[in-house]
């Protein structure tokens, strides 16, 4: 299980120039003025999501980073997302520790000289309600932090600028809808984890209730999980929105 000097190098991307050889993040270089930065794929817009979905007791928690870009040589302006980090922190790791650890990656992200832009999302479900309180205490008062609600209707809700009630099939159609355009990318660099969502995908799925909404989620067996994909999939619905409205969304 990870301690509270969890070695954050981990959770950024190794691809920022310099950092990985000093193995620190680099805070005396000036912001780069341009709109977009170019990495590996395509122009990135120097915006991350870093998503949260806390689990109950007999669940994980899974934490998750997706960047917007725009891929080279396709003749798009439309964004890919590159889901860059997928992490899922071991069973009955205590919510203070994740609540820390969190505060943390959002410390160190915003010294990168590549974003710009932080956009936190939390499932505030359940236990998430207490842990996102405790988010908002520990991250700095500037973070955006998005609280996501899943509920079973038909119509998203916003309670306020940043607290919102999804339903759980517009969630999945999202991510139906940007793996079906090829606008998702998976490359974490963990590939233990990579195996870990291929799973989760694998056991979602759709149902109708007897009321005739729709429902999904993990397969009702023993050990199966969706952790992962709730996490990604709320990063990805606000990061469409944005997209939308133009960003960031203040």
């Amino acid at each position: 299980m990870p301690g509270d000097d969890w070695a954050l190098e981990d959770l950024i991307f190794e691809n920022r120039e310099g950092r990985r050889e000093a193995g620190l993040p680099v805070t005396e270089e000036p912001k780069d003025t341009s709109e977009y930065v170019e990495r590996e794929w395509g122009n990135y817009n120097k915006s991350i999501y870093v998503s949260l979905d806390p689990g109950k007791k007999q669940d994980y928690s899974a934490l998750i980073f997706l960047e917007p870009f725009i891929p080279f040589d396709e003749g798009t302006t439309r964004y890919t997302y590159h889901i860059s980090r997928i992490h899922r922190f071991p069973l009955e790791t205590p919510y203070p520790r994740i609540s820390r650890v969190l505060k943390k990656v959002h410390t160190q992200l915003l010294k990168n000289q590549d974003i710009e832009y932080v956009y936190i999302c939390i499932d505030v479900g359940g236990v998430g309600e207490a842990v996102a309180d405790q988010i908002v205490e520990l991250v700095s008062d500037h973070a955006d932090i998005y609280r996501f609600t899943f509920t079973s209707g038909l119509r998203a809700k916003w309670h306020d600028a940043r607290d919102l009630s999804v339903p759980k099939p517009q969630l999945a159609s999202t991510l139906i809808s940007l793996f079906e355009s090829h606008r998702l990318w998976v490359a974490p660099q963990d590939k233990e984890q990579l195996s870990v969502l291929q799973e989760e995908l694998m056991n979602y799925e759709r149902k109708i209730t007897a009321s005739g909404y729709d429902k999904f989620g993990a397969v009702e067996k023993m050990g199966a999980h969706d952790d992962l994909i709730s996490a990604i999939s709320m990063a990805a619905y606000l990061a469409e929105r944005n997209s939308s409205v133009g960003d960031p969304l203040w």
